[in-house]
């Protein structure tokens, strides 16, 4: 379990070094009345590894909508659970149609459609990248302070439905012990910025350090 002083530490952190939060903080104030334009925020703008390489815009409108609204009545099965509480094995079908079918989608791709289901229902689903889901050398993730000094262990997932469920789980087990009073954030969204500034940034500096 991690420390709830280096917890809130490290969330606090986040909104100093990341300056694209606000774009975050738009995508929400507008997703119940304008869900297509709020996730095409989150995705042109913390996606742009996979949305970039999205040559023809109409056609990824086009599809998008259409997996988004396939994937609405799944959503709204979800709407009132909370992260902390929901036993992720009673809605793994659920998650697992959701994910598979954004997945496949060009210019969302694994991340992206972990961040299209965190903005639709944030209080359940932690985003996850290709750093945090374990995809990196597993020498980066040793070399972590979060390995060393509070004793994370590392674990590759697999980047399916399956292995995000496995992913969720396992962060509510971390993080079961931590107190939040959301302050306009979920947990889920917390847990997010902690993993981000604990995990994503370090690596992206050890490849950084490693390309000079």
């Amino acid at each position: 379990m991690i420390n709830e002083k280096y917890f809130l530490e490290s969330i606090n952190k986040f909104r100093q070094i990341e300056k694209r939060a606000n774009f975050y903080d738009i995508a929400r104030e507008i997703v119940n009345e304008y869900p297509i334009q709020a996730c095409v925020i989150i995705l042109a703008v913390w996606n742009v590894g996979n949305f970039r390489f999205v040559k023809d815009r109409e056609q990824f409108l086009y599809e998008f909508k259409s997996v988004f609204e396939e994937c609405k009545p799944l959503f709204k099965k979800l709407e009132n659970l909370e992260f902390r509480d929901v036993d992720f094995e009673d809605i793994q079908s659920i998650i697992n149609e959701i994910y598979n079918k954004l997945t496949k989608i060009k210019g969302v791709g694994y991340t992206g459609a972990t961040k299209v289901m965190h903005l639709i229902n944030p209080n359940i689903f932690v985003i996850w990248d290709s750093y945090i889901s374990g995809q990196k050398p597993k020498k980066y993730y040793e070399n972590l302070e979060l390995a060393k000094d509070y004793k994370w262990v590392y674990k590759k997932y697999k980047r399916d439905g399956d292995g995000y469920v496995s992913f969720l789980k396992d962060l509510q087990n971390t993080f079961r012990n931590i107190n939040w009073d959301t302050n306009g954030r979920t947990f889920a969204k917390v847990i997010d910025e902690f993993n981000y500034v604990n995990i994503t940034l370090p690596i992206q500096k050890m490849e950084n350090k490693r390309v000079d």
